[in-house]
């Protein structure tokens, strides 16, 4: 029997997507670096803060421009992280099913190292 579940939160409970792109593009166009369409944000994340900045980057940007893209990144993402973001289908549905069944629930992020993610 079951008696606890833990989840990802990002891309697992939460669509956070279009808040994550649009707070990056903000980050890349503040350092003068092109946007990326939300489409190609899907390839980006799922591995942390310095790897998503890391895929949104282009070739050769250095480690100057990577903690410069990284900082703007986490405050437009601390302005931005709930404008867009909601469950996806479902999510809330099984959450409550869940609970009223006595199962305990539990969020576990590769992305601790900041307080929105």
């Amino acid at each position: 029997m079951i008696r606890g579940i833990i989840f990802d939160l990002d891309g697992t409970l939460l669509d956070t997507l279009e808040d994550i792109a649009d707070s990056a593009n903000e980050a890349l166009a503040l350092n003068g670096f092109e946007s990326h369409p939300l489409d190609k944000y899907r390839f980006f994340v799922g591995n942390g803060i310095e790897n998503l900045v890391k895929m949104m980057l282009p070739r050769g940007a250095d480690d100057y421009a990577l903690a410069r893209v990284i900082d703007d990144f986490k405050s437009a993402y601390d302005r931005n992280y709930s404008n867009k973001c909601q469950p996806y289908p479902g999510i809330t549905n099984l959450l409550n099913t869940l609970s009223q069944r006595g199962i305990l629930m539990g969020v576990c992020s590769n992305n601790c190292d900041h307080k929105h993610f």
